[in-house]
This record gives C-alpha cells, structure tokens and sequence, in this order.
C-alpha cells in the first residue's frame, strides 16, 4: 500500500512539472512579446495556481509543495541558474506560508506560489542579473505580484472546477 502511494505521488509530480514546463513555454513564449516587467509571470500564475491546486488536491501531504518545487528548481537551474534559484526561493517561501496560514492548504498555496513567483523572480533580476532591471522598483514588484495574485487565485478557481469534474467522472 505505501509503494503504491508512493509511485502515485511521484507520478502526480511528474505529470504536474511536465505540464508546468510544457504549458509555461508556450505562455512564455507567447508573453515575451509584450516587454513588460514581470508580464510573463502574471500569465503564468493561472498555470501554476491550477497545477499546484490539482496535486495538493490529488497529494495531500504537507510536504507535496515542497517536492514539486525542489524538484522543479533543479530541472529548471539546468536552463537558467536564476530561474532555478527563483523557483527555489518561491518553493520555500510558498512552504513557509502555508505552514503559517493553514487554511486550505491547496488555495493557499496555488495563490501564494504564483505571487511569489512574479515577485521573487523580479527581486532576483534586480539584484543578481542587473542591467535594465535595476530599473524595477519594489512598488513595481509589489504591484506584479499582487497581479500575480489575482492571476493566480483565477488558476485556483479553474483547479478546482477541473478537480471536481475529474472526480466527478472518476477519471482520475
């Protein structure tokens, strides 16, 4: 029994990072032509929100969030160092939270992890790559990932309509 839920919580990660890589490439990709700062990562916050939200429904451990993320950071870091970093630092400031607010693991989460994300990764392009994100104010930031909320608490809502439907039709 332990080796079976074990393999299906693997397995929900996998399947969670996968659709978080393959969507958020094509959000990206689709949201780099606009050249606003942080404007990538309010499209991404549904994705994230909703991906979060459907394996902390399907994993309910406090430790899921902890495993997608570090997890996630490690592949991502193979492409960008900084983006691995940002992830890393979402992953466990997103832990965190939802250790201190614990309501509803799963809305907590999907929400925070998407302003996290806007936020932190701002943060680390100010400070650690430079150049013309020194520009980005903290205000700036703040303002992203409040957006980056909003977005995000959308992601959540459609999370959980898609959770109920799946269970709804047992297809899960």
């Amino acid at each position: 029994m332990k080796r079976s839920q074990n393999t299906i919580e693997i397995t929900s990660i996998s399947i969670s990072i996968a659709a978080v890589i393959g969507g958020g490439l094509a959000l990206y990709l689709t949201s780099s032509m606009i050249p606003i700062p942080g404007f990538k990562y309010i499209m991404l916050s549904p994705l994230l929100s909703l991906t979060i939200y459907i394996l902390q429904r399907r994993i309910t451990k406090k430790s899921t969030i902890l495993k997608f993320g570090l997890t996630f950071s490690f592949l991502m870091s193979v492409i960008n160092l900084y983006m691995g970093l940002a992830i890393f630092i979402t992953t466990v400031l997103t832990y965190l939270t939802q250790l201190i607010i614990r309501w509803q693991p799963p809305i907590i989460s999907g929400i925070f992890f998407s302003f996290y994300t806007g936020f932190v990764s701002l943060l680390i392009s100010k400070y650690l790559i430079g150049g013309i994100f020194q520009e980005i104010t903290l205000i700036a930031m703040g303002v992203v990932g409040l957006f980056c909320s909003l977005f995000g608490w959308i992601g959540v809502v459609l999370g959980h309509k898609v959770y109920e439907h799946i269970i709804l039709n047992k297809r899960f």
